[in-house]
């Protein structure tokens, strides 16, 4: 079965991940289907499957399932792929599996693209999909960038009329992700002024933050940001902020993360 988008190159290289479905099963190996690349095939052997003892390779591998594989040896002229499943850490897997969920989504744009341009898909392709994948290793990367207006298209050989196009059909489809993260918060002032202390601490004004009063001396925090990354640099500059209002006063404050 198809896996929708196509590359421009017909082989992977030595050290590629790449998607793969289980097809026959040897007694000391397993055939798979490169799903990327059509009419290649690989071979996985049993001592390349897991980290752990396999004993009957064919009560271990269930026909049809799909995997993350990485590719050990090419020899072309035989079309002889040797793969390996257990050399691929979880998360080069996990960013396989999210490059191939996105590509599937670029090759949708794609045709979007051609049918705003008048053109075959396949034109659209070789104007536009196998550029992007050449320049940036993805069609989507491509997307990406011209969603945020930083794709160098000219020297892409892509025309402006094309580039607008592509611009306002990734603008349409790739809507960025937030990430909320809650914190409970713990604040008690013992000084005279306390409650000023404490308006003061909860008037702090940050952009992605809002706190909400629970019981006191209890509140939640809200953090919102589109990478994780980016919540833990607000969490860390929202606790220098509290320390500044709180510097030289009696008072004791305590942050954890909700679960």
């Amino acid at each position: 079965m198809s896996i929708g988008y196509r590359l421009y190159k017909e082989w992977p290289e030595k050290g590629d991940y790449v998607l793969v479905t289980y097809k026959y099963v040897n007694p000391g190996s397993v055939i798979a289907t490169l799903d990327e690349y059509p009419g290649k095939k690989g071979m996985i052997h049993i001592s390349e499957l897991s980290t752990r003892w396999i004993k009957d390779i064919k009560k271990e591998i269930k026909i049809g399932r799909k995997e993350i594989a990485r590719v050990i040896d090419i020899d072309k002229q035989k079309g002889y792929i040797t793969l390996s499943v257990k050399r691929v850490k979880p998360s080069f897997k996990r960013e396989k599996t999210k490059e191939v969920k996105n590509e599937k989504r670029a090759h949708n744009f794609l045709k979007f693209v051609a049918e705003k341009l008048n053109i075959t898909l396949d034109d659209a392709y070789e104007k536009i999909g196998f550029p992007f994948q050449k320049e940036f290793g993805t069609m989507y990367e491509g997307f990406l960038l011209a969603k945020e207006d930083e794709l160098d298209y000219e020297s892409l050989g892509i025309s402006e009329k094309e580039y607008e196009v592509i611009k306002q059909v990734a603008e349409e489809n790739i809507k960025d992700k937030e990430y909320e993260v809650k914190y409970s918060l713990f604040l008690q002032c013992y000084d005279r002024g306390g409650i000023d202390i404490i308006k003061s601490v909860l008037s702090i004004n940050m952009e992605g933050f809002s706190i909400k009063y629970i019981s006191a001396p209890n509140y939640m925090i809200t953090l919102r940001a589109s990478d994780y990354s980016k919540i833990e640099n607000l969490i860390r500059d929202l606790e220098s902020k509290i320390q500044e209002e709180i510097k030289g006063k009696r008072c004791e404050y305590r942050i954890e993360r909700v679960k």
